[in-house]
């Protein structure tokens, strides 16, 4: 009949070797994922470490503004809350590199 099901297709079979390489390279997936996380931590603590530098807080007060905005709502459209936290970072890295731009100016002018 037209609506028969097919069988699944079996995998091919494979020696001893193969399964060895193929356990191997997903260790090795799983070991640089867990590599990737510990790193995400230690940059995430070091940065909460400086909670008194200027850009952190510049960030902090774009995860208010985010929480206020988006409080209760869903579909909002903004996205995730650290991407506008990493913005207002970025933001205070750029117009402290400016300041220090113009005061270097103004110091090599004397």
């Amino acid at each position: 009949p037209e609506h028969q099901k097919e069988e699944p297709k079996s995998l091919p079979k494979m020696d001893k070797e193969m399964k060895r390489l193929i356990i191997s390279m997903q260790k090795l997936i799983l070991k640089t994922a867990q590599d990737s996380r510990e790193l995400a931590s230690v940059v995430f603590d070091t940065s909460i470490g400086l909670a008194s530098r200027r850009e952190v807080a510049a960030g902090n007060a774009q995860g208010k503004m985010y929480n206020e905005k988006t409080q209760g709502q869903t579909g909002h459209g903004l996205g995730p809350p650290y991407l506008w936290i990493f913005g207002g970072w970025i933001q205070d890295v750029l117009e402290q590199q400016e300041e220090d731009r113009k005061s270097t100016r103004l110091n090599s002018s004397h």
